[in-house]
């Protein structure tokens, strides 16, 4: 690729608007603030008015800030500072569904009366989450109190130690938990608003330290928003297929032959020899681990793995073909993946990552406006919206 240089330009206008997100340039610089793509350039406009003009080639990542937790989407978050939690903070009075805003905060000591946490907010029925790690100072058995006008749940390396989500003022107290000094422990914190005044505190003691709010300086924020403790499994690839290259393009696999597979909202058809995986329902790391490595076939929910060479899918039915069992076919509905060679993996130029779990690791990157071009040998040029873009990084030279 033909060395080009940076293209900084500051500029007294406010750019379109755009999303907001963290960019990281070759050079070493960080840049904060609403990020829009532009053609042949990423545009990254702060709160001042300023914009500063980046050229493909002197991107090294951009990652996007979505609000969208609710859906277990990894969502990564500008440099967090190096003490504090991070605060998320809902509409509603459960910390369930899209959040309203995000934010580091050094310590949770709260006493916000009759009015919201933050501009534009509710005032009542709101809820917060906090998350990060709690550290102990010295070894001891330390006591956590929290304070609220409202429901609390609190717990420390993902064990409760107060769940009480009433709609009263509450002071309560946890048995003594043994923290050693030095040692990292996750934590995470809720409580919920529904009427009149709202406050949150959380303080600690031991025998040796007077009760007091737990500061900052003993406190490390969550970096992103998959820290949350859900109880639902990680999914190591979405539905769709896998290439050869290491990409994992998302969508509902309609059909497939020996030549081409055709995938629900995909124009083009990929070319089969480029398919390492056909993935009909979701892969968890552990179903990852069992797949058998090496071998063409098709893993099934109940466990099982069919082997077999690879001859189609059409209508709802997979067929597979070996010298031992024959032709057979599965249903879709019973399969999670259909394994026909190994991905080969290597270096890639740029990688997308999108908000329905894809990843596409292409030879070329086109920037457009509001949106990417990623083209590669792997997979038919892929239009991708700006909206869907979590994270773009470039290991391509300059």
């Amino acid at each position: 690729m033909p060395r080009l240089c940076l293209a900084l330009q500051l500029c007294a206008s406010v750019a379109a608007a755009g999303l907001p997100g963290a960019v990281e340039t070759k050079s070493g610089k960080t840049l904060n603030g609403d990020v829009r793509l532009a053609p042949g350039k990423v545009i990254v406009g702060d709160t001042n008015g300023a914009t500063v003009e980046l050229t493909l080639p002197a991107l090294k990542l951009y990652r996007a800030v979505l609000p969208d937790a609710a859906t277990n989407t990894l969502t990564i978050l500008p440099t967090p500072p190096a003490n504090g939690l991070l605060g998320i903070y809902y509409n509603n009075p459960d910390c369930t569904g899209e959040f309203f805003k995000t934010r580091f905060d050094p310590a949770i000591d709260f006493d916000w009366g009759h009015s919201a946490p933050l501009p534009d907010m509710n005032s009542n029925g709101f809820s917060v989450r906090w998350i990060g790690r709690i550290i102990a100072p010295v070894t001891a058995h330390y006591t956590f109190h929290s304070i609220s006008d409202g429901g609390v749940r609190l717990w420390i390396n993902n064990a409760p130690a107060i769940d009480s989500w009433h709609d009263r003022f509450q002071n309560l107290t946890t048995p003594p938990l043994v923290l050693m000094a030095g040692q990292t422990n996750t934590f995470r914190m809720e409580v919920c608003d529904t009427k009149d005044r709202a406050i949150a505190r959380l303080l600690w003691s031991s025998q040796s330290m007077p009760q007091a709010i737990v500061p900052a300086e003993n406190l490390i924020p969550a970096d992103n928003l998959e820290g949350m403790m859900t109880r639902v499994p990680k999914k190591r690839f979405a539905s769709g297929v896998l290439t050869v290259n290491g990409s994992l393009i998302p969508g509902r696999v309609e059909s497939a032959d020996r030549a081409s597979a055709r995938l629900a909202g995909l124009a083009q058809p990929l070319s089969i020899i480029q398919i390492a995986r056909l993935i009909f329902s979701p892969v968890t790391a552990e179903t990852d681990s069992k797949l058998a490595h090496g071998r063409a076939g098709v893993l099934l929910k109940s466990g099982d793995f069919v082997e077999g060479d690879f001859e189609g899918v059409k209508n709802g039915q997979i067929r597979v073909s070996s010298v031992v069992l024959g032709a057979k076919t599965i249903n879709v509905s019973q399969a999670i993946a259909a394994v026909l060679r190994p991905v080969r993996g290597g270096a890639a130029n740029f990688e997308v990552k999108t908000r329905d779990d894809g990843l596409f690791r292409a030879a070329r990157l086109d920037l457009l406006d509001d949106a990417v071009m990623v083209k590669d040998a792997a997979f038919p040029s892929i239009k991708i919206d700006a909206s869907d873009i979590l994270e773009i990084r470039s290991e391509a030279n300059e």
